[in-house]
């Protein structure tokens, strides 16, 4: 993983809007596996994944 300067990684909640950092190293496994099938090196600098915060989830599960 290249990163430049302060990073940081955002988990935003399309419902709400919530926003919660995270540790981007999670996400290592998949950078590796994209850099050994596709041959790109991804930059993680700024990263932002959307979903459902817990609380939205929560209120959604009659919708899964």
């Amino acid at each position: 993983i290249i990163t430049g300067g302060a990073s940081h990684h955002h988990l935003v909640c399309s419902s709400c809007g919530t926003v919660s950092m995270f540790d981007v190293r999670l996400l290592d496994p998949v950078i590796d596996l994209i850099l050994d099938k596709h041959n790109f090196q991804v930059h993680a600098d700024h990263l932002v994944l959307s979903g459902l915060c817990e609380n939205c989830r929560g209120s959604n599960q009659h919708l899964s």
